[in-house]
């Protein structure tokens, strides 16, 4: 899988909010996506941009949590295994697999 690494950070630009990312030189910044608030909600806008931004650790620990959840996966409550099953479904939607 490849995509652009964490973090990634939300600015406020008038109208919109860009999800971005420092890069080298550090004044300078990679764009993630550009979310606008001219045709939508304002709040909406930024709590899209927010959960947009948070995407590389939540990945990171949806996977972190597969791994545990195979170590343990035989000996969890059957109610847990369902979690793992939602897990795995949300990392193969980021990954595109």
């Amino acid at each position: 899988m490849s995509h652009t690494p964490g973090p990634w950070e939300v600015q406020s630009h008038g109208h919109d909010f860009w999800v971005d990312t420092p890069c080298d030189p550090p004044q300078h910044r990679q764009d993630i996506c550009r979310m606008s608030f001219r045709m939508t909600d304002h709040k909406v806008s930024a709590d899209n941009a927010r959960l947009i931004a948070a995407a590389p650790e939540l990945l990171a620990a949806l996977i972190d949590v597969s791994n545990a959840y195979q170590k343990m996966f035989d000996v969890m409550p059957a109610a847990w295994q369902t979690y793992d099953h939602i897990v795995n479904a949300a990392i193969a939607k980021a990954t595109g697999q």
